[in-house]
């Protein structure tokens, strides 16, 4: 399956997509082994993450009928309002209705790979991690976020997260709700460390 799913990602995005989507995949394996989650199942989500980015209304035209369904069973109304951000539902329906991956916890770490979200499982927090520190990515920190990332997954997960919402208000970007219950959930919990 792989190699179909790689084939039409060719189709979808440009080379420098697909090697972005490549180098989140094998990021996402060093952090499966690292912290012990379904190999599988994250390279899955790796593959699915970005399918649809830049095509956004290519599939909204496609699943225009069945786009509440997905919205409603994920609770993933603040991914749909923000077309910076659908990409990642289009990508878990996509999975889901072409290529038959019907894994929740799959397709909900696709939806929620841009924001994050509350309760978010261990396979969405290293989709986010593979996502935001894969070997290409260049910024601030980047590198005392992937020594985090490597020594506790709520650490890494936290901080990079954090990085992410400091780096939209300098943007003066709009910031999910989502990732705002993410975050205060982490802050409840002690995620943040000493």
């Amino acid at each position: 399956m792989r190699e179909k799913i790689i084939k039409d990602l060719k189709k979808n995005l440009s080379p420098e997509g697909v090697s972005h989507v490549l180098r989140v995949e094998k990021q996402i394996r060093v952090y499966a082994k690292l912290y012990h989650v379904n190999e599988e199942k994250s390279c899955i989500s790796a593959l699915f993450h970005d399918f649809c980015k830049g095509n956004e209304k290519k599939y909204q035209e496609r699943y225009h009928d069945i786009i509440t369904e997905y919205v409603e069973r994920y609770d993933g109304e603040e991914v749909f309002k923000n077309m910076k951000i659908i990409h990642g539902l289009y990508g878990a329906i996509v999975a889901e209705q072409e290529y038959g991956i019907t894994d929740d916890g799959v397709l909900h770490a696709i939806i929620f790979h841009s924001t994050a979200c509350k309760d978010f499982s261990n396979l969405g927090k290293i989709l986010y991690l593979a996502d935001k520190l894969e070997p290409n990515r260049k910024y601030p920190d980047v590198d005392q976020l992937r020594s985090f990332a490597k020594k506790d997954l709520d650490l890494g997960f936290a901080h990079t997260l954090n990085h992410s919402i400091e780096y939209l208000i300098k943007q003066r970007e709009c910031i999910s709700i989502d990732t705002m219950r993410c975050r205060n959930q982490l802050i409840q919990e002690g995620k943040f460390g000493k």
